[in-house]
């Protein structure tokens, strides 16, 4: 069971932050711009040194755009791939309609004026 602080208790408790307001604290010490001018070629090699990571930000973002763009440009590549192959398909299945024709019409090439008749590679016709 949890013992409840009496009055006399209470009174002495306080929080940390009366008791660190209660307690002096050392000075701190002030912000002082130093006027410390660095020589020129410090200055040079700084700005040098800037530039080259400006340029390497540049070139990091220039990298993910190049990277974005080519994964972009892979799946319209995937895309056309399974365009030409859909186009594959159906032209061979016309090349099956046509030579179906051509048989269909051998017999009555004379009597209609429409037919069709192709060469069948595959049995060297």
């Amino acid at each position: 069971m949890k013992r409840t602080p009496s009055r006399r208790e209470a009174g002495k408790r306080r929080s940390r932050a009366e008791q660190n307001a209660d307690t002096p604290q050392p000075p701190q010490p002030e912000n002082k711009v130093v006027e410390n001018p660095l020589p020129p070629q410090l200055l040079a090699l700084f700005d040098k040194l800037q530039e080259e990571v400006d340029e390497t930000n540049r070139i990091s973002e220039l990298s993910d755009k190049l990277s974005a763009y080519l994964r972009h440009l892979g799946k319209s590549i995937e895309t056309a791939s399974e365009s030409a192959e859909a186009a594959e398909h159906t032209m061979q299945n016309w090349e099956r309609t046509f030579s179906i024709m051509g048989e269909m019409n051998k017999g009555r090439e004379k009597e209609s004026q429409t037919w069709v008749r192709l060469k069948d590679t595959e049995n060297g016709r």
